[in-house]
């Protein structure tokens, strides 16, 4: 199976290696090189096998272009973040900024397992 970008979902276009969780964030947590569970790998067999990543590992394809769009909005939600760990007043419109980064991860997610599981995302 081809590999697909992240984010558009065709073959990369001058390929780079997205981390859906960001570098920063994973920092902000922790030690990067740390193990984590991903869940367990989908397949249509009974054979089940867990998905074990250390964060600084845990990329997927994304085209260039794609990857660069998206950097604008982690510019963003970065001092959001920040301002919600703080404890500090968030308005709307940066709340809606920090929802669709969200969204961003969550999808680059669940894009991201299907191609491990060697599943055609929909």
């Amino acid at each position: 199976m081809s590999k697909f970008c992240v984010f558009c979902g065709d073959i990369p276009n001058d390929k780079t290696k997205e981390h859906v969780v960001p570098q920063w964030l994973i920092k902000l947590t922790g030690d990067p090189k740390r193990q984590a569970f991903f869940g367990l790998r989908k397949s249509s067999d009974k054979d089940t096998k867990e998905r074990i990543f250390s964060f600084d590992q845990f990329t997927f394809p994304a085209c260039n272009a794609c990857n660069e769009e998206y950097s604008y909005l982690e510019a963003l939600v970065k001092p959001i973040l920040s301002d919600v760990l703080a404890g500090n007043e968030v308005t709307s419109i940066k709340l809606s900024i920090l929802l669709d980064w969200m969204d961003k991860i969550r999808i680059g997610l669940w894009l991201g397992f299907n191609q491990l599981d060697n599943l055609n995302p929909v």
